[in-house]
């Protein structure tokens, strides 16, 4: 086998992150209207507990099947996309609906994700890195 300069591999890692990068971004995109739909369905009395885990459980287990490891700094969309999910997963749905403070926290980050305008929601559980 032939040895690779360190230019090379170099240029090797970099295509690597690059398209690992696009894909994660891909995903999070691509995901953002079903997790969005989960959120709606659960503020209007349409969704089952279990209907919302399930829809929880999907979206993760299409990020689990991308089989590539995270190697970049989220963008803030992801980590409100993250955050979003992870606060419907650890609150029970009646307390998301009737918790003032978790409500408006819920409805800030799907703002976030839903218009182009809309600020950074604060206290997110999802840290820059």
């Amino acid at each position: 086998m032939p040895l690779t300069s360190a230019s090379t591999m170099k240029q090797m890692i970099n295509a690597y992150i690059s398209e690992t990068n696009v894909s994660l971004s891909r995903f999070i995109s691509d995901k953002v209207p079903e997790l969005l739909a989960l959120a709606d369905a659960l503020l209007a009395y349409r969704l089952s507990t279990e209907e919302l885990e399930n829809g929880i459980w999907d979206l993760m287990e299409g990020w689990l099947s991308l089989g590539q490891p995270k190697t970049a700094t989220p963008s803030d969309k992801e980590r409100v996309f993250w955050d979003l999910l992870g606060m419907m997963h650890r609150h029970a749905p009646y307390q998301l609906r009737g918790h003032m403070a978790l409500r408006q926290q819920l409805t800030s980050r799907m703002d976030f994700l839903r218009l182009p305008s809309a600020p950074l929601p604060a206290n997110l559980s999802t840290p820059a890195l």
